[in-house]
């Protein structure tokens, strides 16, 4: 937020599991909504003051977040576009220009593809091939196309943030860091994973990199593609701060 502080950002995922008043005793701007022990329980302007974003499942009921709760924005987390209605690349600018209007965030939540079949071997709907980091592109696209458009009233420029779900959720297919040329098993007592290649599209030609060695990757692999795309899209969208989202 504007101020000569600068604040810690936090992301709430689940937010629901929490009643709307309790969010807003403990971010509303003008002292919260409740009280506890006589005493207001809101942050804002103490010491504990952050930039607080909730998640975000349905788009009109959760954007009660920012107009009620007091959080200073939303993001969907979900890598899947087919997961929630928040997730719904085709929703993002309505999300924006929503938060345009009360002058808050939104973080849209990017990735690199979703697959989680071997733990959640019901939920085919919501897979999304990587398509050699064609759904990586597609998503960073339309994410910095959507915290780009002028529906930010009231919001400085420099707070236009996309965000990457990945981190370590091998299980879920969003992971960006390198991978092996050759797919693991990995045995344990719970399941038996075979995590999948970084396919390169025709034509990539990987950069030279200071690390590199003289082990070669085999053609139509790299195992820094993800990253690589991460950067280009750091450097070629100037006006989106991009941070690792982390569950847990």
């Amino acid at each position: 937020r504007a101020g000569p502080d600068k604040l810690p950002v936090i992301y709430v995922y689940d937010a629901y599991h929490v009643s709307m008043e309790r969010w807003a005793a403990l971010f509303g701007r003008n002292g919260g909504a409740g009280r506890s022990g006589g005493k207001h329980q809101s942050v804002r302007g103490t010491k504990y003051d952050v930039i607080a974003i909730a998640l975000m499942l349905h788009v009109e009921q959760d954007e009660r977040y920012m107009t009620v709760g007091g959080f200073d924005g939303v993001y969907n987390y979900f890598a899947s576009k087919t997961f929630t209605e928040a997730s719904n690349w085709d929703r993002w600018p309505d999300i924006s220009a929503a938060a345009g209007r009360h002058g808050r965030l939104f973080v849209p939540s990017v990735g690199p593809g979703y697959d989680d079949l071997q733990v959640r071997p019901w939920n085919s709907e919501n897979v999304e091939e990587r398509a050699h980091g064609g759904y990586y592109n597609n998503s960073f696209k339309l994410a910095t196309a959507a915290v780009g458009n002028d529906a930010r009233r009231g919001v400085a420029d420099e707070l236009k943030w996309v965000s990457i779900t990945s981190f370590n959720e091998w299980h879920e297919g969003t992971q960006i860091e390198p991978a092996s040329a050759e797919p693991r098993r990995v045995h344990n007592s719970f399941a038996h994973f075979e995590y999948k290649r970084y396919g390169t599209p025709p034509g990539w030609v990987a950069p030279v990199r200071p690390s590199d060695d003289d082990e070669k990757s085999p053609a139509g692999f790299d195992p820094f593609f993800y990253l690589d795309l991460t950067r280009y899209w750091l450097f070629h969208a100037p006006h989106a701060v991009c941070a690792a989202d982390r569950e847990g």
